[in-house]
């Protein structure tokens, strides 16, 4: 998930931190998370505060509830401010002048966010970083089902998050 971000100017600044809840096992769909991730991480590298002492990005991985996790990404980076919060996530747009971007990346994430039947919540100000959580369904396969695909069908590969 770095290796496409580790030439983004200032990437050695900021300090990544992953932390998953012991004992919490999560199913889910590699590519799109790779999506998730890839994204959130480069927007935490290209808009940290390069005047702070230091960057970090903060990513937990818990468990919400007994039928939902979360993935949350908290930075101390230039922040969002409440007008951009309204409109981050549309299709081309981008919430600051610092943006060399195409406005897609948000716009993207939400899609996929939407497509493992999640939700994004966010909260930031200006000068005080974000913090973006995304809520999911626990994805758990029926004990007695095939492990084969039926009808020569394809199964998507599986990411597991966990532990280590």
């Amino acid at each position: 998930m770095l290796r496409g971000t580790v030439f983004l100017k200032n990437a050695d600044r900021l300090d990544i931190r992953l932390v998953v809840a012991p004992g919490l096992r999560v199913e889910s769909e590699p590519m799109r998370l790779r999506i998730i991730f890839g994204n959130m991480i480069s927007n935490a590298i290209k808009y940290q505060n390069v005047y702070a002492d230091s960057s970090f990005l903060e990513i937990k991985v818990s468990a919400l509830n007994e039928s939902h996790f979360e993935i949350s990404f908290l930075d101390n980076g230039i922040g969002i401010s409440e007008e951009a919060i309204g409109k981050i996530f549309s299709m081309f747009y981008r919430g600051t002048e610092l943006s060399d971007g195409s406005g897609l990346g948000l716009y993207i994430v939400r899609q996929v966010v939407q497509q493992l039947q999640g939700e994004v919540r966010l909260k930031s100000q200006p000068g005080q970083g974000a913090k973006f959580t995304f809520v999911f369904p626990f994805f758990t396969a029926h004990p007695f089902e095939a492990e084969a695909p039926q009808n020569g069908a394809i199964s998507p590969p599986k990411t597991y998050i966990s532990q280590g």
